[in-house]
């Protein structure tokens, strides 16, 4: 029985166009699946509570500490993507609906989500100090 790394991924024999051979154009270009209509209606519904939680910030009605307010919404916007996204496998393989094409969309929203909160912390609460973050950190410990 062989192991399943020496599996060939591809077949030398259905590489029969050159470098200098003209692309196929017989079939219509589509879209990929994970890059459809969905897929942008999710990115701009994904991106809501950020826009939302900026418009507060923005207009002051965060209440006494904005900064913090900012952060832990983001975070926790973070946490749930990456929670929902982790979820779609499980939930697929208990018969649940299939939305593995969404799972690249709700992780990338995750690590945008996480990329503001890192970002809120490091500019606006900490002032880009690098050696402020460092120590609080290394005291943390």
């Amino acid at each position: 029985m062989q192991a399943w790394t020496s599996v060939r991924t591809i077949d030398p024999r259905d590489m029969t166009t050159t470098a200098t051979s003209a692309p196929d154009r017989s079939r219509p270009w589509t879209w990929p699946a994970w890059l459809g209509p969905g897929s942008w209606g999710l990115y701009a519904l994904g991106l809501v509570p950020a826009a939302w939680t900026f418009y507060l910030a923005v207009t002051d009605q965060l209440g006494a500490d904005p900064l913090k307010v900012l952060e832990r919404s983001l975070g926790l916007w973070a946490l749930r993507f990456l929670v929902i996204g982790l979820a779609i496998s499980p939930l697929r393989r208990l018969g649940g609906p299939n939305l593995l094409r969404y799972r690249r969309t709700v992780g990338l929203l995750a690590f945008f989500y996480a990329l503001f909160h890192v970002t809120v912390y490091v500019w606006l609460d900490q002032q880009l100090d690098l050696g402020l973050i460092y120590r609080f950190g290394s005291c943390a410990s």
